[in-house]
């Protein structure tokens, strides 16, 4: 505890904390080819400062991508690349209509390279890597000590109090019609009548909170040895339901299919009833979100248009316009399939075949890179069935192994939670999901660690 964090480790945890902070966007994809934010530009200072240390340390030896915690992850880069060699032979990258996708969008010379119909796809690789590399491997090694995991925690909580102040407020001041707080700072767009605070758009806001929630917990299971009371769960569920977003409560739904899924996997009497009181609690948080939601209701209301302009290749409803991008994805792997083409369904296109296919059936719509908002749809559709599998299994192993030594009742309340977050992460596109992971299997191993000393420091006073 008496060891001083230091300032390049500091650094890393506010790249950490900013990444999922979205209101600090700085630069969009039009004039810089990738989202520049307020984190990016913490995580490549970050990435400076420590490729000049490991320069000077000859002797640093890169951990083995093949073992240890992080195995899964190199097999599920290795199986996308896999992925990407089938897509290529099948034409997964081939646009039907436009030879380019950033044509009247990207404004400059950089932005037009990185979002080329060519290099695109390499970039959706080199994301990928960087993601897993510095948000899920490198807390191991960058957050090591309690003092470096007490500052994270501390940091965290006061930017999610501050969001959580100043969203309130401008949910407050929209029911007179005036709001202060945009989606980001670039932009000029207001949300209503929705909550999310310094986390972007509502539905960033969604994942966002529930991923904080996760965080909380993980502080109070390391600090007291307790979880968090039900009035927290309370206060997230309604700050979630302000949110109003329909991907979100679609990423409860996927996630509790997936913890009736983990119940059902071991079936007992105890169980059945657990899964059947879970299936309805899931039930009734989405029932209620849509209900309570006007602009949910609307997409109820048009979407027997939808299969008829997909089938006629038409604009779609004025209101689906903005969710097509996660829909023409799907629709081409149908398809495939009704052609007898399962293979795509199987294993995939490869990264940065989605934005193709989108391209590729929404040309009136668009002619720029558009990737779906969804990653479940991106994931199925550019690894296939097999990818899917191996992501949530990947991840949901990282909950199941690094609880070990807690309680029964903690470690399924980890892993339930980690099944809820998956869900959301799937529904919408979120890095929370890696950074969290990243952080559990850090915060863990130090707190086996310290429940190892104690009990040694017992067995030494006995």
């Amino acid at each position: 505890m008496n060891t001083k964090v230091s300032f390049v480790t500091k650094l890393y945890i506010w790249s950490l904390i900013f990444e999922s902070l979205l209101y600090f966007v700085l630069g969009s994809q039009q004039n810089t080819g990738i989202n520049t934010s307020f984190g990016r530009i913490l995580q490549t200072i970050t990435i400076l400062l420590l490729s000049g240390y490991f320069i000077s340390r000859i002797e640093f030896k890169l951990p083995n991508p093949l073992t240890g915690h992080f195995k899964m992850f190199t097999y599920l880069f290795l199986f996308s690349i896999l992925s990407a060699i089938f897509g290529i032979l099948t034409e997964g990258y081939t646009f039907r209509y436009v030879g380019n996708y950033n044509a009247g969008f990207a404004t400059s010379a950089i932005a037009k390279f990185l979002r080329s119909a060519f290099v695109r796809p390499i970039l959706e690789y080199v994301i990928y890597f960087f993601y897993i590399t510095y948000f899920v491997v490198m807390p191991f090694y960058m957050i090591k000590t309690e003092k470096a995991l007490f500052y994270f925690f501390k940091m965290f909580r006061r930017m999610f109090m501050i969001g959580l102040v100043i969203g309130l407020l401008d949910l407050l001041t929209s029911l007179a019609g005036f709001q202060f707080l945009a989606r980001d700072m670039m932009d000029v767009v207001y949300v209503g009548f929705r909550f999310h605070g310094f986390a972007g758009e509502p539905r960033d806001a969604f994942v966002y909170l529930f991923y904080s929630y996760c965080v909380f917990n993980i502080e109070s299971i390391y600090k007291t040895d307790q979880l968090l009371s039900k009035k927290y769960s309370l206060g997230i569920i309604g700050l979630m339901l302000l949110t109003q977003s329909a991907s979100g409560l679609l990423g409860v739904l996927i996630g509790g299919i997936l913890i009736l899924g983990m119940v059902f996997s071991k079936v007992s009497i105890k169980q059945l009833i657990y899964g059947f009181l879970m299936a309805i609690l899931v039930i009734s948080f989405v029932v209620v979100g849509v209900l309570s939601s006007e602009r949910i209701m609307s997409y109820i209301e048009v979407i027997s248009l939808v299969y008829e302009a997909l089938e006629e290749e038409l604009p779609p409803p004025l209101v689906f316009v903005g969710q097509m991008n996660n829909i023409y994805p799907i629709w081409d792997m149908y398809v495939k399939a009704k052609n007898f083409n399962i293979f795509p369904l199987l294993v995939g296109s490869g990264f940065g075949s989605a934005s193709v296919a989108n391209n590729n059936w929404g040309y009136f719509l668009w002619s720029e890179l558009m990737n779906p908002h969804s990653q479940i749809v991106r994931i199925l559709y550019e690894t296939g069935i097999i990818g899917l599998g191996l992501y949530i299994v990947t991840i949901f192993k990282q909950a199941k192994i690094h609880t070990i030594g807690l309680s029964d009742s903690k470690r399924k309340f980890f892993m339930y939670t980690m099944l809820l977050l998956i869900g959301m992460s799937l529904a919408h596109r979120s890095t929370t999901i890696f950074i969290y992971t990243g952080i559990l299997i850090m915060t863990m191993t130090m707190y086996r660690k310290k429940i190892a000393l104690l009990a040694n420091q017992n067995l030494k006073e006995n």
